[in-house]
């Protein structure tokens, strides 16, 4: 099996269940807007999806094994979210740690945390170089004995003092890594929701 690398950043199982059929063995779909305001309907199966989102490039498991992850992730959720719906309640305790799991995932994983990520990081950043200076910056970058350009850094050091200031980039790495450090803590708060919703108590597991 080859890498994937459409990524959806909504699970599709997920998107199903708001979407409508043409008949009973179609693919799902649902109403979209795209960014130019243009209304349009489309398949579940190309919503929400962003090329190489995820994209770990080198890793031994393939550039996809964080997509993979999160698909191992979906399928349980889907399996609870079914009990459910079909009227199982309260959720056990394992299927309240895996729709826990899922809902943690989900509320880290998609393009506005890497888009938060992006402006913190890019606030941060500028205000640091505008605060330095260009002297400072050459100081800097001269004791790690990186030598640039004059212009680059007085470009560098202009940019930053503007309104919206130096653009940073979140690497698929570092959304991931900001994933992975801040699951283990939101985890606890939405399987104590899920026990309080199910009459049970959450942090018994």
């Amino acid at each position: 099996m080859g890498v994937s690398k459409r990524h959806h950043t909504v699970p599709k199982f997920y998107l199903n269940g708001f979407g409508s059929k043409d008949s009973a063995d179609s693919t799902p779909q649902i109403g979209a807007a795209g960014r130019d305001g243009k209304r349009l309907i489309i398949p579940t199966t190309h919503a929400t999806v962003r090329k190489n989102f995820y994209a770990l490039d080198g890793h031994p498991d393939g550039a996809d094994v964080f997509e993979k992850d999160l698909s191992q992730l979906e399928g349980d959720a889907a399996t609870v979210i079914k009990k459910a719906v079909d009227g199982t309640w309260p959720l056990s305790r394992d299927d309240r740690e895996n729709l826990g799991t899922f809902l943690t995932f989900q509320f880290l994983r998609g393009p506005d945390t890497r888009t938060s990520m992006d402006q913190m990081h890019g606030t941060v950043f500028s205000k640091v170089i505008a605060q330095m200076g260009a002297d400072g910056v050459r100081d800097t970058l001269s004791k790690a004995g990186k030598e640039v350009d004059d212009d680059v850094v007085d470009r560098l050091v202009q940019q930053a003092s503007q309104p919206d200031g130096i653009t940073m980039k979140t690497t698929p790495v570092g959304h991931i890594q900001h994933i992975l450090g801040l699951a283990p803590e939101l985890l606890l708060y939405f399987v104590d929701a899920l026990g309080l919703f199910s009459g049970s108590t959450a942090r018994s597991c």
